[in-house]
C-alpha cells in the first residue's frame, strides 16, 4: 500500500474509498478469514510492483497488469471497510 501510495503521490486514506458493498449476511469472523487471505495477494503485488518499477518505464503488459492490481486493492478495501463497519456495530 505504502509503495502504490508513494507512487501516485496520494495517502493511504485515499486508497482506502468509502465506497463498498457490504454482505451482512457474514460475521466479523469470516470477513477477518478474507482480509487474512488478501494478506498474501497484497505481498505479491507488492513485489510485482516492484519489479514494474525497477525498469523505470512501464509497457503496456504492464499497464494491464497495474490495471488488474487496481481491481484487487478495490477488492480488498471493500474487505477493510466490511470490517470496519461490522466492528462499528
Amino acid at each position: 500500500m505504502i509503495v502504490i501510495s508513494d507512487f501516485f503521490d496520494v495517502s493511504i486514506d485515499y486508497l482506502l474509498k468509502d465506497n463498498f458493498k457490504v454482505n451482512k449476511g457474514e460475521s466479523l469472523d469470516r470477513v477477518v478469514m478474507k482480509f487474512l487471505g488478501s494478506a498474501q495477494d497484497m505481498d505479491q503485488i507488492s513485489k510485482e510492483l516492484v519489479d514494474i518499477m525497477r525498469d523505470g518505464t512501464i509497457d503496456d503488459k504492464e499497464k494491464l497488469r497495474m490495471d488488474e492490481i487496481v481491481d484487487t486493492l478495490d477488492a480488498i478495501t471493500e474487505i477493510i471497510n466490511e470490517i470496519k463497519l461490522k466492528m462499528d456495530m
